[in-house]
């Protein structure tokens, strides 16, 4: 995209320079949650799920603290309160084990790639002092 550019701008924010007036002006992209794996991108279809379910649980955690605290509130009592919470925690602790799991995903990508380079920068010094 070049500077100042508005193309398939909608959602996620980036800063682009606008050329002679020197102000840096906020656009929402489409670009950003591509880049975050959400809408597509070079991520494969087992992160991409993985990174939907980690939003979809923490959603439903967050909308169940929100309407346990404000609504739901007068209603919650006994065994259903108890209950309610359990399944609100239990969202929770998914969200989080989906995020840790995404978190050492992209470790391991992150390794896998990084020996690659290495190998093959090393086997590109190598072909040169053997010219």
């Amino acid at each position: 995209m070049s500077p100042g550019s508005t193309h398939g701008c909608i959602l996620g924010a980036w800063m682009a320079r606008f050329p002679g007036q020197g102000q840096v002006k906020e656009h929402f992209c489409l670009e950003r949650l591509v880049g975050i794996g959400i809408l597509g991108g070079v991520i494969g279809p087992v992160q991409r799920r993985r990174r939907w379910f980690g939003v979809l649980f923490l959603i439903v955690a967050g909308a169940m603290l929100i309407w346990g605290l404000t609504f739901l509130k007068p209603l919650l009592a006994g065994i259903g309160f108890v209950v309610y919470w359990l399944v609100c925690l239990v969202m929770t602790l998914a969200a989080f084990a989906v995020g840790y799991a995404d978190l050492r995903a992209v470790r391991r990508e992150q390794r896998r790639q990084l020996n690659e380079l290495m190998k093959s920068t090393l086997d590109t010094v190598r072909q040169g002092r053997n010219r």
